[in-house]
């Protein structure tokens, strides 16, 4: 039986640092665009999954050492496999359905692949895991500008939010969203049952999807704002 080959503490501390800065590669663009699942989180897959494959690797390497009972086989891909599933249910979370549309799927497939790429760290297979890192890069980052451009589309959206009386009028919205005040088709404003509140409601036109995700994140952390909803239903 061949002798047992261990990854040494150095090699161990090294996969582990690169597991960790390949995985921060891809988190920090997500964490640029403030999704969920920002640096931290992908750092940490990436970390977990790469420690797994070692473990996987030095953990019972003795079992196949000479004297160890012959009967005994080590087949690391087990954990691998294993990883790659749990990581699934990870992904599983960052997906949602709002508004009759699924939110999250990228995030969910990038951390997938980071556990891909701790696998191949702590397998020691670092070209493939910096060129699979740097192709993620390039999907996430450089394609998006061309995806926009060949699927560019104009929307309607309609905000409605309740906030106190008086606190957001139509110059407060048109002075919070300058680019967006000309395309601004319906602003009303009414009396809540609470007669503290107001109901609104603003449809706007012509907005590119980032200018939609823009104005939903900037209306959901408005002080005064409450019960935001954002419709994608046609508007009539």
């Amino acid at each position: 039986m061949a002798e047992a080959e261990f990854v040494s503490e150095m090699q161990i501390v090294l996969r582990l640092c690169v597991a960790a800065v390949l995985g921060c590669l891809v988190g920090a663009d997500r964490e640029r665009h403030e999704w969920t699942a920002g640096m931290r989180t992908y750092m940490l897959v990436a970390v977990g999954a790469c420690l797994a494959m070692i473990v996987s690797i030095n953990g019972f390497a003795v079992a196949i050492a000479p004297g160890a009972p012959a009967n005994i086989r080590l087949d690391p891909s087990r954990v691998a496999s294993q990883v790659i599933v749990g990581v699934g249910f990870l992904g599983a979370g960052t997906i949602l359905m709002r508004n009759h549309a699924i939110h999250g799927l990228t995030t969910a497939a990038g951390i997938w692949a980071v556990a891909a790429i701790g696998l191949a760290v702590g397998g020691g297979l670092y070209i493939a895991a910096t060129a699979a890192t740097v192709i993620v890069l390039v999907i996430l980052v450089a394609l998006k500008p061309i995806e926009r451009w060949l699927f560019a589309r104009s929307l309607t959206r309609r905000f409605r939010l309740r906030a106190p009386r008086g606190a957001l009028g139509f110059d407060d919205f048109t002075r919070r969203f300058p680019d967006c005040a000309q395309r601004i088709t319906r602003f009303v404003l009414e009396r809540d049952g609470d007669p503290s509140f107001d109901r609104i409601e603003i449809v706007v036109n012509g907005l590119s999807p980032d200018e939609v995700e823009r104005m939903s994140k900037e209306l959901h952390r408005l002080p005064e704002a409450q019960g935001f909803v954002e419709d994608d239903e046609p508007v009539v």
